[in-house]
């Protein structure tokens, strides 16, 4: 439900720049994300995956936030360095104001890790639908008020900031108050900070002080070296993956902006982002059947995993068969109704883009499956090759074809995406006989 009302207001948010501010401001848009989330992917290092598949309790809360509030400052720095020194200054500004707003998007996807390890996915449905709306909301307002693209980015940074202030942070504190000794593993620590607290505090009900002190100080960052560098040497790999799974769809998009124009690009992400909404159910499925898919991987339970893995690979193979056929049939009168004529004149590069996009439902599942077996170090390789496919496919298509060449290195990316995963299954299977 709220992945899906997300999207939808993602969709609508698309639809508005395209409408108000029309292809060239939409490419602007698609420039920020392609330059801003690539970095920001890299410093949220998937730490959400890394506490929905921690079992045993390896790590605190606490040193998340610490990783997290390290990591973001860091790539905010180099976003804005990269802004200005490749960039126009108009086009810097738009990547520098996408990389705030992507900067606080990353504290509530690491709330979203603690409260989907808790089957708290209550809180993140309702966190989703209030960053949805309120980006919505805000970017639409402040568009039509000023006709500025950095004033409405401005606008959806500050819608973002307050779902985290006055939602997230309270979520994940009452989250960590419920779950009380299960949490975080550090008992011995907790029975003295109880002692304390309960000492020192007033009122009919002590123990709920103290529940929410304890539950408040799990939001604090602890800056512990050592269990830093163990957190580090763990997500390391996955930053690593999550930079190239990042770039690897944008590289396309640096190509076209390249070879042809902002405009062409606006066109492009439009397009590309309409399949991204079944993207949103697949993330939905993924990040709900991780946390159970790890408990079996750590079981031994390879029936209850093989299971599981088959019944996602099926709901992704039926809605990419779904999309195709939507798309085929519906794709240039919907388009010309809803967008206009430029982009109905290109209704062809959309089947292409939802061919593509019904490979990359199953490939996601299958990287959801391979999280779950911890097995973070074998991620580097895989995933870099198809990094490299993708570049290769861009060079090679995109300076002759143009944006069908786009969709047709979309497509040679959505295969290889496949491949990487189901090497990396063989790979620990092969390893475990």
């Amino acid at each position: 439900m709220g992945n899906g009302l997300y999207a939808a207001s993602q969709w609508l948010l698309l639809m508005v720049l395209a409408r108000f501010g029309g292809p060239e401001v939409v490419g602007q848009f698609a420039l920020g994300l392609a330059v801003a989330g690539p970095v920001i992917l890299f410093a949220n290092m998937q730490l959400r995956q890394i506490q929905a598949t921690d079992a045993r309790d390896e790590f605190r809360l606490t040193d998340y936030v610490a990783m997290r509030l390290v990591s973001t400052a860091v790539a905010a720095i180099v976003i804005a360095v990269l802004a200005f020194a490749v960039y126009t200054p108009s086009s810097a500004i738009v990547i520098v104001l996408v990389g705030v707003g992507k900067s606080i998007e990353a504290f509530s996807d690491l709330g979203y890790g603690w409260l989907q390890k808790h089957d708290r996915m209550d809180c993140v449905a309702r966190s989703l639908i209030l960053r949805g709306t309120l980006a919505l909301v805000a970017t639409t307002t402040v568009l039509v008020a000023t006709n500025s693209l950095p004033w409405a980015m401005a606008g959806l940074a500050a819608s973002w900031l307050v779902v985290v202030a006055m939602h997230d942070v309270p979520a994940v504190a009452s989250a960590a108050a419920q779950a009380n000794h299960q949490l975080l593993g550090d008992k011995a620590g907790d029975k003295a900070g109880d002692k304390a607290s309960d000492d020192a505090a007033s009122g009919d009900n002590p123990s709920k002080v103290s529940r929410l002190r304890r539950s408040i100080a799990h939001l604090c960052p602890r800056w512990s070296t050592l269990h830093q560098r163990q957190l580090l040497r763990l997500a390391l790999p996955l930053g690593l993956t999550s930079l190239f799974l990042a770039l690897t769809p944008n590289i396309p998009r640096y190509f076209i902006e390249h070879h042809v124009d902002e405009a062409a690009l606006g066109i492009f992400a439009t397009l590309a982002y309409l399949p991204m909404m079944g993207d949103i159910v697949i993330r939905a499925l993924g990040q709900a059947a991780t946390a159970p898919l790890s408990r079996h991987y750590a079981a031994r339970d390879l029936s209850g995993f093989t299971g599981l893995l088959g019944k996602l690979l099926a709901a992704a193979v039926a809605l990419g068969i779904l999309g195709i056929v939507a798309v085929y049939t519906l794709a240039e009168p919907a388009l010309a109704l809803v967008l206009g004529s430029p982009y109905a004149a290109h209704s062809d590069i959309l089947v292409w883009i939802m061919v593509a996009a019904a490979r990359t439902y199953v490939g996601s599942l299958l990287g959801y499956c391979v999280s779950a077996t911890r097995a973070f170090r074998r991620f580097v390789i895989p995933y870099g090759l198809v990094t490299a496919v993708s570049l290769a496919a861009s060079a090679m298509l995109i300076p002759v074809y143009g944006l069908k060449g786009g969709a047709w290195s979309l497509c040679a990316i959505a295969l290889a995406t496949c491949m990487a995963p189901l090497w990396i299954l063989w790979r620990l299977h092969a390893r475990s006989k």
